[in-house]
């Protein structure tokens, strides 16, 4: 979303978490994650689903940070996980709407017997990305170029999704 390059190789991008720098990294911010929701849910089923959305950014964060700063290793993954929380203060509800949807779509590639997640599952993840480009809008170093801060003035930073 932020070049318009597409000459990137696609299998390598897709195991690129399995390489050395990230793999580590990924896997331990999963586990928190996990057992951060849980330990919600286990309280009542509602604060687990919101503490999902509050931690639904951290991936992100933690590739543009990163991406963008070579010294990370001040950071601890509980940061990465306390600043998708912070990021997602007032954005939780737009979240939610916006995985809502989905359910159509959700429902429709379920009756496919899943083959339609081949196609619906990028297309799910690009705009979750966009989401996050659009909220973060260079808080974490490569959120915003340019280009992207005159659209966002446009339309004064709001999140909409085009059929």
């Amino acid at each position: 979303l932020r070049t318009k390059k597409s000459d990137f190789k696609v299998l390598r991008g897709v195991f690129s978490v399995f390489t050395k720098r990230h793999f580590i990294s990924v896997l331990v911010l999963y586990l928190l994650i996990s057992l951060f929701t849980f330990l919600w849910t286990l309280l009542f089923i509602i604060p687990g689903i919101i503490k999902a959305f509050s931690y639904s950014q951290t991936y992100l964060i933690y590739k543009d940070l990163a991406e963008s700063q070579k010294d990370t290793d001040d950071l601890s993954y509980l940061d990465y996980i306390t600043k998708s929380r912070q990021l997602m203060d007032g954005h939780k509800m737009d979240f939610f709407l916006l995985k809502l949807s989905f359910i159509g779509w959700d429902i429709l590639a379920v009756l496919t017997f899943g083959i339609g997640f081949i196609w619906l599952t990028p297309y799910q993840t690009a705009t979750y990305v966009a989401f996050y480009k659009d909220i973060a809008q260079g808080h974490f170093g490569n959120s915003a170029t340019d280009g992207d801060k005159a659209a966002t003035d446009n339309n004064e930073g709001s999140f909409i999704v085009r059929y």
